[in-house]
């Protein structure tokens, strides 16, 4: 029986055996013998999306859209995984940020050198990971807009990738604001 379902079905029975490793074997396999078949791409997705596996998910994204183009609901999915990767890393470099202020103060209260030097160190170890997230979170931001603006010219009337737009926007005011917040005050 030649036919795309039958791997999707198979799938869907490992997968309900909570067995994901077979569901993607089977995935895979389809995906291989019909490469365009919307229900194994979907699958496949979802699959990477419920697995928290966004690197790969993102992978399999750019695969799926550069075979379909004009698939705004590929886009948009696209376009909202990278928007979840930018928050994520976005999160991360807050709690960086927080990190680095708590030892900074604990070394300019620091009396010994060697524990000084050691907060120095690690503050300026957590400045670099919090500079690597942000521009991450950046350039995620930046694909995921281009995603969005993307789906509304594929399809004018979808109004999720309009929302993702103004929440995108909204998070760069909330950066500016924070920076502004942080600009030392000297008029008093």
């Amino acid at each position: 029986y030649d036919d795309h379902l039958i791997y999707y079905q198979m799938a869907d029975i490992y997968l309900s055996e909570k067995d994901t490793t077979s569901a993607l074997k089977f995935v895979e396999q389809g995906r291989s013998k019909y490469p365009t078949e919307k229900d194994l791409i979907n699958q496949e997705l979802n699959i990477y999306m419920s697995m928290n596996r966004l690197d790969v998910l993102i992978e399999k994204l750019n695969a799926a859209v550069e075979n379909n183009p004009d698939d705004y609901q590929l886009v948009f999915v696209r376009g909202s995984v990278y928007d979840q990767m930018s928050n994520e890393l976005s999160k991360k470099a807050r709690h960086s940020r927080d990190t680095i202020a708590t030892l900074k103060k604990k070394a300019l209260t620091e009396k010994d050198a060697a524990k000084k030097a050691k907060y120095s160190a690690a503050a300026a170890s957590f400045q670099k990971e919090m500079d690597d997230n942000n521009a991450k979170a950046k350039s995620n931001a930046a694909s995921a807009e281009a995603d969005y603006k993307k789906v509304t010219e594929l399809n004018p009337d979808h109004i999720d990738a309009y929302y993702n737009l103004g929440a995108l926007t909204n998070n760069k005011t909330t950066e500016i604001v924070e920076k502004m917040n942080n600009i030392p005050n000297n008029l008093s």
